[in-house]
């Protein structure tokens, strides 16, 4: 089945696939004219209409707008990273005095204490995890 949305390169302008102006086998803008319609999708999140390029997700389009609002929000990382788990080596002794997430516990609140001091930009753990970044917002935006 054809896209139903598209966005307009040259002027921004968005129409449904039946508004856009038909010339041949190309679809047209019906406010500038211009060929370079590009696929649209709505986002799940914020309900704006972007291209599909700038959206994120497997079951839900959410808009890199919405991803980059929670760059800061240590709550909304620490969600996304439970997607993707990292092994990492640890001093035997720590390791036998504490369990998982204990130690998961103890470096979010060292975490959430430095960032009052100077705020943790996620984006590149974002842009590297998109999927699960768009994924979780939708789940964390409708529960």
């Amino acid at each position: 089945m054809k896209n139903d949305l598209y966005i307009c390169e040259k002027c921004g302008a968005t129409m449904r696939h039946m508004d856009a102006k038909k010339c041949g086998e190309d679809l047209l803008c019906p406010v500038c004219g211009c060929d370079a319609l590009e696929e649209a999708v709505v986002c799940d999140v914020c309900g704006e209409i972007v291209s599909a390029h700038d959206a994120e997700g497997l079951d839900h389009d959410v808009c890199h707008k919405c991803i980059e609002e929670k760059r800061y929000d240590l709550d909304y990382l620490t969600e996304v990273g439970k997607g993707s788990l990292t092994e990492v080596t640890l001093n035997s002794f720590l390791a036998d005095q504490f369990t998982v997430e204990e130690i998961e516990d103890l470096m979010l609140t060292a975490l959430k204490w430095r960032a009052k001091v100077d705020p943790v930009d996620g984006m590149e753990f974002l842009t590297h995890n998109g999927y699960d970044a768009a994924e979780t917002l939708f789940e964390m935006t409708n529960n």
